[in-house]
């Protein structure tokens, strides 16, 4: 396993999630300092699956698409939504922490 950082430097990445697909890391570490989490912006119409705990300071939008399953945020640990991070849902969305056993 490597230390992954998703977001990079800056906090303008976006991460789009499309309906039926499940976005995976099996990285121990999501940033490369300890104290950093996700600054940029995660769309989620599929499912975001990670092992480890992720930790949300930029915005995680929920998005339902028409006749697809809900999205989905999935993992072996917790999220925390620090207080820069912002999740928003408009409509149903699921938590699971493991046993993911699907939607």
């Amino acid at each position: 396993m490597a230390n992954t950082d998703l977001d990079g430097d800056s906090e303008s990445s976006e991460i789009n999630i499309e309906p039926r697909v499940t976005f995976t890391i099996n990285s121990y570490s999501l940033e490369l300092a300890r104290d950093d989490g996700f600054d940029g912006v995660m769309n989620n119409q599929g499912t975001f699956f990670t092992i480890v705990p992720f930790r949300l300071d930029g915005e995680l939008n929920m998005i339902e698409a028409v006749g697809v399953p809900l999205p989905t945020l999935a993992g072996l640990s917790g999220f925390e939504i620090f207080n820069t991070g912002v999740m928003n849902t408009e409509m149903p969305s699921l938590i699971a922490i493991h046993p993911f056993e699907g939607r």
